[in-house]
């Protein structure tokens, strides 16, 4: 996992974890980006493939960290 990636799912985990003051939400997350990582592990992709699903990880990651951010209730 590239550097950027971890970063923006730090920075979920910490929004899913302050808004929800709950671990469960963050392991069911890290969960999710494990399985994804290794059903494209297990896919044999190229460095091109691999780095577009890295990307897309990204995107999807700093987009649900949005969507917390405005939908769930402030503790």
């Amino acid at each position: 996992m590239h550097v950027t990636a971890a970063i923006a799912i730090g920075f979920l985990f910490a929004i899913l974890f302050h808004r929800s003051e709950s671990l469960l939400p963050c392991i069911i997350t890290h969960s999710a980006i494990n399985v994804t990582n290794g059903f494209a592990n297990e896919a044999g992709l190229t460095i091109e493939k691999c780095l577009v699903f890295q990307l897309m990880v990204f995107v999807i990651t700093v987009s649900y960290s949005f969507i917390l951010t405005k939908t769930l209730p402030k503790s």
